[in-house]
């Protein structure tokens, strides 16, 4: 009995620091918290994309936009926000290609004004202050790079104005 009161104690306390713990920017870097102990630190200098990629998770209850960084190898970093709970107002039709390739209605504005795209946005004005208007954010934008999506990422939100779904993901074939 002391071991499994001992495991869900722990777990629990993993599921607390993983809702109460923010993501932290400064002038200088992104971080977000690990989720055991620890964390994860990008500094603004080393990051070539920053935006919201949607995971399709093959049905609608496991789909959800997640806030993601790019450094300067490619290497993609989930910042911790609030997600949107939708990706368009209610009453706008669904785009379905099939269970693996789905893509939510697309309105740019709507998810700019959730937590996730007000952090993006907040994230990426930081970046192009600390790298420049020619820094490697402004040249790679890896957020909109099909290239760089991962397993049923079927969308991208971008600060810079930009949003569409991700085609030829992983073979997929979406045109």
């Amino acid at each position: 009995m002391c071991v499994g009161a001992g495991f869900l104690l722990a777990l629990s306390a993993l599921m607390v620091r993983g809702a109460l713990v923010p993501a932290v920017l400064t002038a200088t870097a992104v971080a977000t918290p690990r989720p055991v102990r620890g964390w994860t630190v990008v500094p603004l200098a080393r990051v070539s994309g920053v935006g919201l990629r949607f995971h399709s998770g093959g049905n609608a209850r496991n789909s959800r936009w997640v806030l993601w960084v790019w450094t300067d190898s490619g290497e993609p970093v989930a910042i911790k926000a609030a997600p949107p709970s939708r990706s368009a107002p209610p009453g706008q039709g669904k785009v379905l290609h099939s269970w693996t390739n789905y893509v939510p209605p697309l309105d740019w504005d709507y998810l700019a004004g959730g937590p996730s795209g007000t952090a993006a946005i907040a994230v990426n004005e930081a970046v192009l202050a600390a790298q420049g208007p020619d820094g490697l954010l402004a040249r790679e934008r890896r957020e909109s790079d099909s290239s760089t999506a991962g397993d049923l990422q079927t969308a991208y939100w971008s600060p810079n104005g930009q949003i569409g779904p991700l085609v030829n993901v992983r073979g997929l074939g979406r045109t």
